[in-house]
């Protein structure tokens, strides 16, 4: 049969919908907004994967739902393939699935979600369904069951079910910031070990190059090739200080200016962007200050735009946006976003779930994999959140990396709350 869907305008209040930004042949992704202004906000938004043979009985399911108040998202799959190619073309809330159909099944269905990995609500709507078979659907991985004559506990098993799939997901999300902060500790010991290590030679080194530099029988061409070295010493004592400074932690927060900040990291990295041929497209709507470690944040942006300048290559462009935003996840929030966007090919649907990963990198031995997992931990210490969205599509392809910063009352509340945390943790009996 054919697919029932009902097409409904989505919010933006979680991530920025990109858009193309087109000049001649190129195509960038960048953040226009937050929140979709025909988005009705006294409806609540669910995205609803029906998996039903009868389409009347799928009418008569989001006739039910819409006049409880909800905006859906909505599509009716009968088989395997149709629920595979919805699970590809978004993200679900929930699935409401009859219990038999002529070609496919509520257990069939349950073991596509396990295969793929897939935590989804999943609640069995059937005409008729014994208790035995209701209690082995519930052993297999369904949440709820009801018949599809009483409809009178659909609403509240859907907000049930949506709650209790939150509930996980934060656990999930806590214990995998336990995890990450765990890894990080070691990380930061490593440094630290390491940066003293080197730190002794490089000086060494950096005074052997100086006095090189000044003596009086070097020609001209030598001098150039000390110049050079010297260059590049220099950026590797920058690492070191980065190294060190990332393991004891960085000084307090002031008021900066995030334009003036990417401005900065735009004219320090001006000869290698040149160099590469690629194109700055930046556009800076809002001058003002948050509440930030200055270091930090300019390590951030660096990060973010230098990736970009390597992912796009000879001849690319990327895209630097500031402007005043809304956080998506609480809109009460205001703050500045900082979006650096490139049309280059893209980052795998694979890749993206360990982007931030500690040691995840997929420029092979050119990448450390700590670049972006520093910087999440530093954006996310500043009480705001980083977010990602790329697409591999041939001739739309490209990655933004979207950064909310909140403005200082949040940010200063929140760094403080960590500075507490540290200092406790460091007290005897903590450790």
């Amino acid at each position: 049969m054919p697919l029932v869907v009902q097409r409904t305008k989505v919010p933006q209040a979680f991530f920025p919908v990109p858009t193309l930004l087109n000049s001649g042949k190129m195509e960038l992704l960048v953040s226009t907004g937050d929140v979709a202004p025909d988005s009705d906000p006294m409806k609540r938004q669910l995205r609803l994967l029906n998996i039903e043979d009868s389409e009347n009985d799928s009418l008569l399911l989001r006739r039910h739902l819409t006049r409880a108040g909800y905006e859906l998202i909505f599509e009716r799959v009968d088989t395997l393939e149709a629920m595979t190619a919805a699970l590809d073309r978004r993200t679900w809330d929930i699935a409401i699935s009859d219990y038999v159909m002529p070609q496919f099944s509520a257990l069939a269905a349950l073991d596509l979600l396990k295969t793929r990995g897939l935590d989804l609500p999943f609640i069995i709507l059937s005409g008729a369904i014994g208790e035995e078979t209701a209690v082995a659907a519930m052993r297999a991985g369904a949440h709820d069951y009801l018949m599809k004559d009483n409809l009178t506990r659909l609403v509240p098993a859907i907000e049930r079910e949506l709650q209790e799939a939150d509930n996980r997901r934060e656990r999930n999300r806590a214990e995998a910031a336990l995890r990450n902060a765990e890894r990080m500790a070691t990380l930061g010991r490593l440094a630290s070990m390491i940066a003293h290590e080197i730190n002794n030679p490089l000086e060494a080194v950096t005074n052997v190059l100086y006095l090189l530099q000044h003596h009086p029988t070097l020609d001209s061409e030598a001098k150039d090739y000390v110049t050079l070295a010297e260059q590049e010493l220099a950026r590797i004592t920058d690492i070191v200080r980065q190294a060190l400074s990332f393991s004891r932690g960085a000084t307090g927060p002031i008021l900066v200016t995030p334009a003036k900040l990417v401005q900065n990291v735009l004219d320090l990295y001006g000869s290698r962007i040149q160099a590469a041929s690629v194109t700055i497209d930046k556009r800076f709507q809002y001058h003002g200050q948050v509440n930030a470690v200055e270091g930090e944040l300019r390590q951030v942006l660096a990060n973010l735009i230098i990736n970009a300048v390597d992912a796009v290559g000879e001849g690319g462009r990327v895209a630097v946006r500031v402007s005043l935003a809304r956080d998506w996840r609480k809109l009460q929030r205001k703050g500045v976003r900082i979006v650096v966007a490139d049309n280059g090919s893209g980052i795998r649907p694979e890749h993206r779930k360990d982007i931030f990963e500690p040691f995840f990198t997929t420029k092979g031995n050119k990448g450390s994999g700590l670049g972006l997992c520093i910087a999440r931990q530093i954006v996310e210490k500043h009480g705001g959140s980083i977010r990602l969205h790329s697409s591999v599509r041939p001739g739309s392809s490209g990655t933004a990396f979207s950064i909310f910063l909140p403005f200082k009352d949040v940010a200063e509340a929140h760094l403080g709350r960590l500075a507490a945390k540290v200092a406790v943790a460091g007290q005897p009996g903590n450790a």
